[in-house]
């Protein structure tokens, strides 16, 4: 779990970024020129802590994907073992 969460503080940014670039065609959206100027003015209008906007939901969204990861994992290591020894 905890890895979990250091991929996503490492890697949301870039997510924001990508999101953001896919939604400037829509109306009322900011333009961009590429990926640095889409963070450049990301980070001009709200600082650094603009790039972590809705990080909470995005884990909110991981925390049952892991468990259901590492279960799913857990349950089929023990039938592989168990068909091991057989």
């Amino acid at each position: 779990a905890v890895s979990s969460v250091c991929g996503q503080v490492v890697a949301y940014p870039l997510q924001l970024i990508r999101t953001r670039l896919q939604a400037q065609g829509m109306s009322g959206m900011p333009q961009y020129t590429g990926a640095l100027d889409c963070l450049r003015q990301t980070v001009a209008a709200g600082g650094v802590r603009a790039l972590y906007s809705g990080i909470g939901p995005n884990f909110s969204k991981a925390i049952p994907s892991v468990a259901i990861s590492y279960a799913t994992y857990e349950e089929a290591r023990k039938a592989l073992v168990a068909r091991s020894r057989e």
